[in-house]
């Protein structure tokens, strides 16, 4: 009896031995194999009486999952480099406008007229010719009047012509003959005997007369002449 329970017992730690033996074995290979349970080893017909085998415990080999997650982010940014190249207007320099000379008015030239025209005459382009006692051009003489010139006459006087009369009037600068006082009429231009038939009136203009043109002797040719607000249409 007592030789079977050796050999019972010798057998046991022979498998406990090889159980051993075997789950270092599976060790040194790798804990990555698939998990494996190892129960204790229950021999048929052992008296009940045996030591009860300690059972192993079980070693689940888990691989191991190693999760290296290496992010290396290296984003190379270029240097910025803004060069703004400012460049400076050239100014221009304005030139100075010069200025125009102010025109100085001419003076206007006021004559005071003789009372007697006796020798061939021609009066100043533009110039006014004050007749306070009106004027009388002798037998034989001429007066010529250019244009642009203005005759104030005298009250109640008279433009007498004895000898001939050239008025040079244009239609921009006419001659004209006014009354020296605004409230005061003079009396016209009068033809007398001894007047020459080539006494002629162009652009001629008499204003504020009483009678403003009488021929008693030769013959006028007037052009584009007004006497008193009257426009001659022209003739002798």
């Amino acid at each position: 009896m007592i030789k079977r329970r050796v050999l019972w017992w010798i057998l046991a730690i022979g498998l406990f031995v090889l159980t051993v033996l075997a789950l270092m074995v599976v060790e040194s290979r790798g804990q990555d194999m698939a998990p494996r349970v190892y129960l204790p080893v229950v021999v048929r017909g052992f008296d009940s009486n045996a030591p009860t085998a300690t059972p192993v415990p079980i070693k689940t080999a888990v691989p191991s999952t190693a999760t290296s997650t290496a992010t290396a982010t290296n984003t190379a940014v270029p240097p910025t480099s803004t060069s703004t190249a400012t460049s400076t207007p050239t100014v221009t320099p304005v030139p100075t406008a010069t200025p125009l000379p102010t025109a100085t008015p001419e003076p206007v030239c006021a004559i005071v007229v003789p009372n007697g025209v006796t020798a061939n005459t021609t009066w100043q382009v533009g110039c006014v010719y004050i007749a306070e006692n009106g004027v009388r051009v002798s037998e034989g003489v001429t007066l010529t009047i250019p244009k642009g010139v203005i005759v104030l006459m005298g009250s109640w006087k008279t433009f007498h012509i004895y000898g001939t009369l050239h008025v040079e009037g244009t239609a921009d600068e006419p001659v004209v003959m006014r009354r020296q006082f605004a409230d005061l009429s003079w009396t016209g231009l009068s033809f007398l005997s001894g007047s020459q038939p080539s006494s002629d009136l162009v652009y001629l203009e008499v204003e504020g007369s009483y009678a403003g043109l009488a021929v008693y002797s030769g013959s006028v040719w007037s052009t584009n002449c007004v006497f008193n607000g009257w426009r001659s249409s022209g003739g002798r």
